[in-house]
């Protein structure tokens, strides 16, 4: 019965499929974004830091 469903109707778990997909992706950039936030913000701390330490020159 459910190999039967699994030939019979392919097109209803591929839809499945995109719809899990959707969020998924949307996690992933999501957390790419965030990745990227935190190592800007680091750089952008330590040129600060360099900055203020060569001020006293």
């Amino acid at each position: 019965m459910i190999i039967w469903f699994g030939i019979e109707h392919w097109d209803y778990w591929f839809h499945i499929g995109l719809v899990g997909l959707i969020p998924s992706f949307i996690a992933a950039v999501y957390g790419y974004i965030g990745i990227f936030a935190n190592r800007y913000s680091q750089v952008l701390s330590a040129s600060e830091r360099f900055k203020s330490s060569n001020n006293g020159d």
